[in-house]
């Protein structure tokens, strides 16, 4: 079977404040190279129509092969060897997601041209890069992806780890497809569910901070809790010391308030930020004090399942939902609709990663499609 080292570069989308080279985003090749071929530029699928069976070898071949079936490149028979894939299994999983250049130090190959690399440093596509400057960063990566390669064969020889490796390549070819066909997503359904969350969290919120200010000894005015800080909340419920700013009016030892003499703010008072500390006993009835619950650290434990055995007290149940409705907006709905927003076809093509876990199984990014609420609640 005939070997073929390929590698893309594409361009860079701005994605808000991120740059993304995926072709899901709108990213496009901008040349590929096949060694002992030579360098195609769009359209690149005409590397397949005469090379239909073959192995191909790349670094992260997923995101070139993503590419090329972006542009209509069809895998008829190709079988691929991906050296960052073959580098953690053959580490046993201890060298994960590996960049090229660190495999160039560890079998000591020659590195990257810097000036390549900084054009991507600061979000500047291939498309950017002098033509002859690319294509000897890309000849490069070609020579040392090959060197790689041929040193990882010989140690999956020696170690019998071949059909091992052979058995996550074809994995890698699936994953292929399922992150190129991704998750259609109702987006009105989506759009409305993260509205009915925001909505139901502002009501939330305001709840609880009505409960603070309505809190008999508690100087809400002056203290402004953070919800989302458990340290506070903790003080807050089982007592502690707070601190907190006022601004006061400036005064001389007669208590004569002190003006501006000059300047815009002439005649007007001058103040001052004056820090404060105050001891609070804890709004908590004393029968849920005695068995609290500290962290090593010596913090007071304030996880959900901490809280979730005060949920009788109704502050302390409001709490544990604006957490619930935090958890949903930030990890899934907000997230999965800033995908879906951004990507070009408004699906979701999640990102699974075969090198990763120290464990070796499968994980999911981008987003994180393996941790989802259940579907009964949502």
């Amino acid at each position: 079977m005939t070997t073929y080292i390929l590698d893309v570069e594409t361009t860079i989308q701005k994605i808000g404040n991120d740059f993304s080279p995926s072709p899901f985003n709108g990213a496009k090749i901008v040349c590929l190279g096949v060694k002992p071929l030579h360098i195609f530029y769009p359209p690149a699928t005409q590397f397949q129509s005469s090379h239909p069976a073959c192995l191909l070898v790349g670094h992260n071949i997923k995101f070139d092969l993503l590419h090329l079936k972006n542009q209509g490149w069809k895998n008829n028979k190709a079988l691929v060897w991906d050296t960052q894939l073959a580098e953690y299994l053959l580490s046993g999983q201890q060298v994960r997601t590996s960049s090229l250049d660190n495999l160039c130090v560890k079998y000591h190959l020659p590195s990257k041209d810097p000036q390549v690399t900084e054009y991507f440093d600061k979000g500047l596509g291939a498309d950017h890069v002098p033509r002859a400057l690319l294509e000897e960063y890309l000849k490069h990566d070609l020579e040392v992806t090959e060197a790689i390669y041929l040193r990882q064969l010989e140690q999956g020889t020696l170690l019998g780890m071949l059909p091992l490796i052979h058995s996550q390549m074809d994995a890698l070819l699936a994953l292929v497809d399922i992150e190129y066909n991704g998750m259609t997503v109702d987006r009105k359904a989506l759009e409305d569910y993260n509205e009915e969350l925001s909505q139901e969290r502002i009501t939330v919120e305001s709840l609880l901070f009505e409960t603070i200010a309505n809190t008999p000894g508690f100087r809400s005015g002056n203290v402004v809790l953070n919800l989302n800080s458990r340290q506070q909340i903790a003080t807050f419920l089982y007592g502690g010391t707070f601190s907190y700013t006022t601004t006061e009016v400036v005064t001389t030892e007669e208590g004569k308030i002190v003006e501006y003499k000059t300047g815009p703010r002439k005649g007007t008072p001058k103040t001052k930020k004056v820090e404060h500390t105050e001891k609070w006993p804890g709004g908590l009835p004393e029968k849920y004090k005695k068995n609290v619950l500290y962290t090593p650290s010596g913090e007071i434990k304030m996880d959900e399942d901490t809280l979730s055995k005060l949920e009788e007290i109704p502050f302390v149940a409001k709490l544990l939902k604006y957490y619930s409705l935090n958890k949903d907006i930030s990890t899934y709905s907000g997230p999965y609709m800033k995908y879906v927003n951004n990507s070009m076809d408004g699906k979701i093509h999640p990102q699974y990663n075969q090198s990763v876990t120290v464990t070796g199984r499968l994980s999911c990014s981008q987003p994180n499609l393996q941790n989802v609420s259940n579907v009964d609640e949502h």
